[in-house]
């Protein structure tokens, strides 16, 4: 039999093979610290790394994620003391890394690595191949997310909650003790039917947010159901330092809202059981918890209670139901569609000034900023005042020299840092004297604003200040306010121009209450009385309802015949009347004019006047 022959391929055949398909191909000489790279680097990166001193420039310049560069190291430390295959001279690994690129952006890519020894048994030379895997990772960790993830508030789902916990637990030595907390929202009921779902689902990331806040993120926080919330939370040494992580959470779940002059509140009941001292298997820990839950429930809500064998067992029982399993099926993330959310609900809610409210601390917790407000512009135009603001904890609201701002010294301002219609700093320091003034009062160290705008007129804007350290807002910051200061724009223009009307209305009521005659509005077409001042109603003593003016002021069942409202029509928008009313036994004069009540133009203020003591005078003898 003949022998097959093999032929090598040259390293150049090699080079231009894996450069084809995109890989990147390099070699590091440990001894010169020099690295060598092929020019496709650059092509996924931006730039080409220096080929000296390459161990400085990985450390200094960040080239791999901080959160991944531990991998590298035990590599590296593993060629040094481990060096287990020693026959062969290499040591081959495989790595899934983030590298650097020129936007200082991460992408993942998976390193083929082979170390190369020398015959002192020491590593002179890695070798290796660099794939580019990011789409793939990235949608990867995506379905994943999505499969464990609680699409509206991003926390864990019922499902992953539960089996993290489960299988935690299970691992977990009995020595060490973690607390399982069930969390269920008071009143929540009230909000989504007052307010509507899409408040409700605000709220809901709302409260998420200030869960997931007071835990680390070791600890695992779940959405178990509509408003109700897991937490497991890991080691706890000290009960009483347990009490005051949820008296703290009770704390920090107390909310209100305000519509029709209402008021109304939510708060968080928290039922706590302990492993292993009550249970140590999930479902029984679950059931001690749910039990310690249904009693802060029963026994007046917005607190904890602690599970002990001899808790009282009472008749309350959380509403669950199957149809929880799937409560975020076709729903989107709140956070991950963030302006959708908002606009939906700024144009379906129905109370506008708890939606604002909402909407800036939802803003202002997910940027984790220290404040979050809008300036509204006065009538005049002459100054700003705060209309809406959210401080996150430990900071004070905006208060003295700031809350009202000349509209002079806010337009200069603009001028000074050359910017039109946003506002942009990341430190206050690099900013002038006269500039910084403005804003060390308050001590603010970064703020990021963006004006409100109608047909070229600033009338007011929206904005974050940050108070613990100068900040670098990131271009989704930037992007997001500038497109809520444009929703806002149309929303609180139309907000002012109804409250502007009501204002109108209000004023005209008033004066009509207080002129020295018989006045009353009536539909043009219905005849239905819809206004009788203070004057006429006190003559007629019309007690409201809806009536007719021919039945209440002629004592008819059908419209008079020389009515002035039958003479108006949209060439004539006015009519006077006099004739003699034989009911009342006096001369009257009738003035009817088309005006707008209460959005309809199909009505008619009607002034009556007696002006029997005029007509006497015309029929006196003249000397």
């Amino acid at each position: 039999m003949e022998k097959s022959t093999i032929k090598m391929f040259d390293l150049e055949t090699y080079r231009t093979l894996t450069e084809y398909n995109g890989d990147i191909l390099f070699e590091w000489d440990l001894e010169t610290d020099r690295f060598f790279v092929t020019p496709n680097w650059f092509d996924i990166f931006g730039y080409i790394p220096s080929s000296y001193h390459f161990s400085d420039e990985l450390e200094k310049k960040a080239m791999i994620h901080p959160d991944d560069i531990h991998l590298f190291k035990e590599y590296i430390e593993t060629i040094h003391y481990n060096q287990h295959d020693l026959a062969n001279r290499k040591l081959y690994s495989k790595l899934e890394l983030r590298f650097r690129n020129v936007y200082h952006q991460y992408i993942w890519c998976k390193l083929r690595l082979a170390t190369a020894f020398s015959s002192r048994n020491l590593p002179y030379k890695i070798s290796g191949m660099i794939t580019d895997i990011d789409f793939d990772k990235k949608h990867r960790e995506t379905l994943l997310d999505q499969a464990q993830k609680d699409l509206l508030t991003g926390l864990y789902n019922k499902v992953t909650t539960h089996t993290l916990i489960e299988d935690y637990l299970h691992s977990s030595p009995t020595t060490n003790k973690h607390a399982l907390m069930i969390i269920d929202i008071d009143g929540f009921k009230a909000i989504n039917d007052n307010f509507g779902h899409l408040f409700g689902d605000a709220v809901i990331c709302d409260l998420a947010t200030s869960i997931k806040k007071n835990f680390p993120d070791s600890d695992i926080v779940g959405r178990v159901g509509g408003d109700e919330f897991v937490v497991l939370v890991k080691n706890v040494t000290k009960g009483e330092w347990l009490r005051n992580k949820a008296l703290a959470l009770n704390i920090a779940l107390r909310r209100s809202y305000i519509t029709d002059q209402k008021e109304y509140k939510i708060s968080g009941s928290i039922g706590i059981a302990i492993y292993p001292i009550h249970c140590e298997k999930f479902n029984d820990l679950f059931k001690a918890a749910d039990q310690a839950l249904y009693y802060a429930k029963e026994t007046g809500k917005d607190k904890y209670v602690i599970y002990y064998p001899q808790l009282p067992k009472v008749e309350y029982r959380n509403p669950r139901t199957n149809s929880e399993d799937n409560l975020s099926q076709g729903k989107k993330s709140f956070h991950d569609n963030l302006t959708e959310y908002i606009f939906k609900l700024l144009y379906s809610s129905v109370d506008s000034t708890a939606t604002i409210k909402i909407i800036l601390e939802v803003l202002g917790k997910r940027f984790n900023v220290s404040r979050a407000f809008i300036y509204e512009r006065s009538t005049d135009g002459n100054h700003y005042s705060i209309a809406f603001q959210w401080c996150n904890q430990n900071i004070s609201p905006i208060e003295h020299s700031l809350k009202i701002l000349a509209a002079d010294k806010v337009e200069k301002l603009y001028a000074q840092l050359n910017q039109q219609n946003m506002l942009n700093c990341s430190n206050v320091n690099m900013l002038n004297a006269n500039q910084r003034e403005f804003f060390e009062i308050e001590n603010i160290q970064a703020f990021l604003h963006c004006r409100i705008i109608d047909s070229g007129i600033p009338k007011g804007c929206i904005g974050f200040d940050e108070c613990t350290s100068p900040r670098n807002w990131t271009v989704e910051e930037i992007d997001i306010l500038t497109f809520i200061s444009e929703m806002l724009t149309t929303f609180l223009l139309k907000k002012n121009a109804v409250k502007k009307t009501k204002e109108i209305e209000a004023n005209l009521v008033n004066i009509l209450h207080h002129v020295d005659a018989w006045l009353y509005v009536v539909d043009k077409y219905t005849y239905d009385v819809l206004f009788v001042n203070k004057k006429l109603n006190a003559t007629i003593g019309q007690n409201g309802g809806k009536v007719k003016c021919y039945q209440v002021f002629h004592n008819s069942e059908t419209p008079c015949s020389d009515c002035p409202m039958k003479d108006i029509s949209l060439s004539s928008r006015h009519s006077v009347k006099e004739f003699y009313d034989n009911a009342k036994n006096i001369w009257v004069k009738m003035n009817a004019s088309r005006i707008n009540w209460n959005d309809s133009s199909d009505a008619c203020l009607i002034q009556v006047d007696d002006i029997s003591a005029q007509k006497q005078l015309e029929f006196l003898p003249m000397n």
